[in-house]
Protein backbone atom coordinates (compact mmCIF):
# COMPACT_ATOMS: atom_id res chain seq x y z
CA UNK A 1 0.00 0.00 0.00
CA UNK A 2 1.12 3.52 -0.73
CA UNK A 3 2.02 5.39 2.50
CA UNK A 4 2.16 9.15 1.95
CA UNK A 5 0.70 10.13 5.32
CA UNK A 6 3.71 11.79 6.91
CA UNK A 7 3.72 14.17 9.87
CA UNK A 8 2.68 17.25 7.86
CA UNK A 9 -0.46 15.49 6.64
CA UNK A 10 -1.18 13.73 9.94
CA UNK A 11 -1.13 17.09 11.73
CA UNK A 12 -3.49 18.63 9.15
CA UNK A 13 -5.73 15.59 8.59
CA UNK A 14 -8.55 16.35 11.02
CA UNK A 15 -8.79 20.04 10.11
CA UNK A 16 -8.80 19.16 6.40
CA UNK A 17 -11.68 16.75 6.98
CA UNK A 18 -13.69 18.66 9.58
CA UNK A 19 -16.75 18.56 7.29
CA UNK A 20 -16.62 14.78 6.85
CA UNK A 21 -19.83 13.05 7.97
CA UNK A 22 -18.27 10.59 10.40
CA UNK A 23 -21.44 10.24 12.47
CA UNK A 24 -23.51 9.39 9.38
CA UNK A 25 -21.00 6.72 8.37
CA UNK A 26 -20.94 5.19 11.85
CA UNK A 27 -24.75 5.06 11.92
CA UNK A 28 -24.72 3.36 8.52
CA UNK A 29 -22.18 0.75 9.66
CA UNK A 30 -24.09 0.14 12.89
CA UNK A 31 -27.09 -0.97 10.85
CA UNK A 32 -25.23 -4.10 9.75
CA UNK A 33 -23.98 -5.40 13.10
CA UNK A 34 -25.15 -6.33 16.57
CA UNK A 35 -23.94 -4.57 19.69
CA UNK A 36 -21.41 -5.26 21.00
CA UNK A 37 -19.27 -6.40 18.07
CA UNK A 38 -15.54 -6.74 17.65
CA UNK A 39 -14.42 -4.33 14.93
CA UNK A 40 -11.13 -3.91 13.07
CA UNK A 41 -10.61 -0.50 11.42
CA UNK A 42 -8.04 -0.97 8.63
CA UNK A 43 -6.38 2.28 7.63
CA UNK A 44 -7.91 3.97 10.67
CA UNK A 45 -6.12 7.30 10.18
CA UNK A 46 -6.50 9.50 13.25
CA UNK A 47 -9.10 7.16 14.74
CA UNK A 48 -12.41 9.04 14.53
CA UNK A 49 -14.52 6.10 13.32
CA UNK A 50 -13.02 3.83 15.98
CA UNK A 51 -13.63 6.42 18.72
CA UNK A 52 -17.30 6.70 17.80
CA UNK A 53 -17.87 2.96 17.40
CA UNK A 54 -16.14 2.29 20.71
CA UNK A 55 -18.36 4.85 22.43
CA UNK A 56 -21.36 2.87 21.13
CA UNK A 57 -20.14 -0.18 23.03
CA UNK A 58 -18.16 -2.01 20.36
CA UNK A 59 -14.65 -3.33 20.92
CA UNK A 60 -12.54 -1.52 18.33
CA UNK A 61 -8.97 -1.96 17.13
CA UNK A 62 -7.52 0.51 14.63
CA UNK A 63 -4.45 -0.19 12.51
CA UNK A 64 -2.58 2.01 10.03
CA UNK A 65 0.74 1.86 8.17
CA UNK A 66 1.33 5.54 9.00
CA UNK A 67 3.15 5.85 12.31
CA UNK A 68 2.26 9.54 12.41
CA UNK A 69 -1.48 8.85 12.05
CA UNK A 70 -1.38 6.30 14.88
CA UNK A 71 0.47 8.76 17.08
CA UNK A 72 -2.33 11.31 16.55
CA UNK A 73 -4.99 8.64 17.19
CA UNK A 74 -3.38 7.58 20.47
CA UNK A 75 -2.90 11.20 21.53
CA UNK A 76 -6.60 12.01 20.96
CA UNK A 77 -7.98 8.72 22.25
CA UNK A 78 -10.49 9.14 25.08
CA UNK A 79 -12.33 5.92 24.20
CA UNK A 80 -11.57 2.25 24.85
CA UNK A 81 -10.38 1.74 21.27
CA UNK A 82 -6.83 0.45 20.72
CA UNK A 83 -4.47 1.56 17.95
CA UNK A 84 -1.44 -0.13 16.40
CA UNK A 85 1.13 0.85 13.79
CA UNK A 86 0.96 -2.23 11.57
CA UNK A 87 -0.29 -3.29 8.12
CA UNK A 88 -3.26 -5.61 7.67
CA UNK A 89 -0.91 -8.09 5.98
CA UNK A 90 1.07 -8.38 9.25
CA UNK A 91 -1.96 -8.26 11.55
CA UNK A 92 -3.26 -11.82 11.42
CA UNK A 93 -5.83 -12.85 14.02
CA UNK A 94 -7.70 -15.79 12.54
CA UNK A 95 -11.50 -15.37 12.48
CA UNK A 96 -11.44 -12.92 15.38
CA UNK A 97 -13.50 -9.97 14.11
CA UNK A 98 -17.22 -9.53 13.40
CA UNK A 99 -16.55 -6.55 11.16
CA UNK A 100 -13.65 -5.00 9.28
CA UNK A 101 -14.01 -1.46 7.98
CA UNK A 102 -11.70 0.41 5.64
CA UNK A 103 -13.09 3.86 5.00
CA UNK A 104 -12.13 7.10 3.29
CA UNK A 105 -10.69 5.57 0.11
CA UNK A 106 -8.10 3.34 1.79
CA UNK A 107 -8.45 0.85 -1.09
CA UNK A 108 -7.46 3.57 -3.56
CA UNK A 109 -4.04 3.85 -1.93
CA UNK A 110 -3.20 0.32 -3.14
CA UNK A 111 -1.36 0.59 -6.45
CA UNK A 112 -0.78 -3.01 -7.61
CA UNK A 113 -3.32 -5.77 -8.18
CA UNK A 114 -1.22 -8.35 -6.29
CA UNK A 115 -1.20 -6.04 -3.26
CA UNK A 116 -4.96 -5.57 -3.57
CA UNK A 117 -5.45 -9.35 -3.59
CA UNK A 118 -3.24 -9.74 -0.51
CA UNK A 119 -5.12 -6.94 1.27
CA UNK A 120 -8.49 -8.63 0.68
CA UNK A 121 -7.11 -12.04 1.69
CA UNK A 122 -5.75 -10.58 4.93
CA UNK A 123 -9.10 -8.98 5.77
CA UNK A 124 -10.84 -12.28 5.02
CA UNK A 125 -8.45 -14.14 7.34
CA UNK A 126 -9.26 -11.81 10.25
CA UNK A 127 -13.05 -12.09 9.90
CA UNK A 128 -15.28 -14.61 11.61
CA UNK A 129 -17.49 -16.79 9.45
CA UNK A 130 -20.32 -14.56 8.13
CA UNK A 131 -18.28 -11.52 9.22
CA UNK A 132 -18.59 -8.30 7.23
CA UNK A 133 -16.07 -6.19 5.37
CA UNK A 134 -17.28 -2.63 4.64
CA UNK A 135 -15.21 -0.21 2.57
CA UNK A 136 -15.71 2.80 0.34
CA UNK A 137 -13.83 3.92 -2.74
CA UNK A 138 -13.98 6.07 -5.84
CA UNK A 139 -16.30 4.97 -8.65
CA UNK A 140 -14.08 4.71 -11.74
CA UNK A 141 -16.87 5.53 -14.22
CA UNK A 142 -17.87 8.69 -12.36
CA UNK A 143 -14.25 9.87 -12.07
CA UNK A 144 -13.75 9.30 -15.80
CA UNK A 145 -16.93 11.20 -16.73
CA UNK A 146 -16.51 14.02 -14.22
CA UNK A 147 -12.84 14.80 -13.69
CA UNK A 148 -12.01 16.31 -10.29
CA UNK A 149 -11.51 20.07 -10.38
CA UNK A 150 -9.22 22.47 -8.51
CA UNK A 151 -10.79 23.70 -5.27
CA UNK A 152 -9.98 25.43 -2.00
CA UNK A 153 -10.25 23.49 1.25
CA UNK A 154 -9.28 25.31 4.41
CA UNK A 155 -5.80 26.76 3.94
CA UNK A 156 -5.00 24.39 1.06
CA UNK A 157 -5.57 24.67 -2.66
CA UNK A 158 -6.31 21.17 -3.92
CA UNK A 159 -5.09 20.40 -7.43
CA UNK A 160 -6.11 16.94 -8.67
CA UNK A 161 -4.90 15.28 -11.84
CA UNK A 162 -6.26 12.03 -13.31
CA UNK A 163 -4.71 9.78 -15.98
CA UNK A 164 -7.47 7.50 -17.36
CA UNK A 165 -4.94 5.24 -19.10
CA UNK A 166 -3.17 4.25 -15.87
CA UNK A 167 -6.08 4.87 -13.49
CA UNK A 168 -3.77 7.03 -11.34
CA UNK A 169 -5.10 10.18 -9.70
CA UNK A 170 -2.58 12.43 -7.98
CA UNK A 171 -3.90 15.15 -5.69
CA UNK A 172 -1.60 18.02 -4.74
CA UNK A 173 -2.38 19.97 -1.58
CA UNK A 174 -0.76 23.39 -1.90
CA UNK A 175 -0.28 25.40 1.30
CA UNK A 176 2.26 26.20 4.01
CA UNK A 177 2.98 22.46 4.37
CA UNK A 178 2.35 21.13 0.87
CA UNK A 179 1.97 17.41 0.17
CA UNK A 180 0.58 15.03 -2.45
CA UNK A 181 -1.57 11.91 -2.36
CA UNK A 182 -1.63 9.27 -5.08
CA UNK A 183 -4.72 7.12 -5.72
CA UNK A 184 -5.37 4.15 -7.99
CA UNK A 185 -8.93 4.36 -9.28
CA UNK A 186 -9.91 0.70 -9.50
CA UNK A 187 -12.64 -0.50 -11.85
CA UNK A 188 -15.64 -1.65 -9.82
CA UNK A 189 -15.85 -4.95 -11.70
CA UNK A 190 -12.20 -5.75 -10.91
CA UNK A 191 -12.75 -5.10 -7.20
CA UNK A 192 -15.86 -7.30 -7.18
CA UNK A 193 -14.10 -10.13 -9.03
CA UNK A 194 -11.13 -10.21 -6.65
CA UNK A 195 -13.41 -10.06 -3.61
CA UNK A 196 -15.55 -12.93 -4.91
CA UNK A 197 -12.46 -15.00 -5.72
CA UNK A 198 -11.24 -14.37 -2.17
CA UNK A 199 -14.46 -15.87 -0.79
CA UNK A 200 -16.71 -12.89 -0.16
CA UNK A 201 -20.35 -12.44 -1.08
CA UNK A 202 -20.26 -8.93 -2.59
CA UNK A 203 -22.78 -6.10 -2.71
CA UNK A 204 -22.05 -2.59 -4.01
CA UNK A 205 -24.18 0.44 -3.16
CA UNK A 206 -24.37 4.18 -3.48
CA UNK A 207 -22.30 5.57 -0.64
CA UNK A 208 -23.86 4.94 2.79
CA UNK A 209 -27.09 3.58 1.29
CA UNK A 210 -28.55 0.29 0.07
CA UNK A 211 -29.36 1.75 -3.34
CA UNK A 212 -27.85 0.56 -6.63
CA UNK A 213 -24.91 2.62 -7.88
CA UNK A 214 -25.16 4.93 -10.88
CA UNK A 215 -22.54 6.39 -13.21
CA UNK A 216 -22.85 9.71 -11.37
CA UNK A 217 -21.94 8.33 -7.93
CA UNK A 218 -18.41 9.55 -7.21
CA UNK A 219 -18.04 7.43 -4.07
CA UNK A 220 -19.48 3.97 -3.52
CA UNK A 221 -19.67 1.48 -0.65
CA UNK A 222 -18.92 -2.25 -0.78
CA UNK A 223 -20.61 -4.59 1.71
CA UNK A 224 -18.85 -7.96 1.65
CA UNK A 225 -19.76 -11.02 3.73
CA UNK A 226 -17.25 -13.77 4.48
CA UNK A 227 -18.66 -17.07 3.27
Amino acid sequence: MNNEYDKSLADSYDSLNDKKKYREEVEYISGFISNPSKILDVGCGTGTHAFMLSDLGHRCVGIDISKEMIEVANKNNKSKAEFFHVSIEDFLHAQEYDLCISLFNVINHIMAIKDLQLFFESVYYNLKEDGLFVFDCFNSIAVLNNRPAVKQKGSFQIEPGYDPFTGIMKINYIGDDSFSLTHRIWDVSILAEILENTGFDVRCYRRNTKESITEEDYKITFICRRK
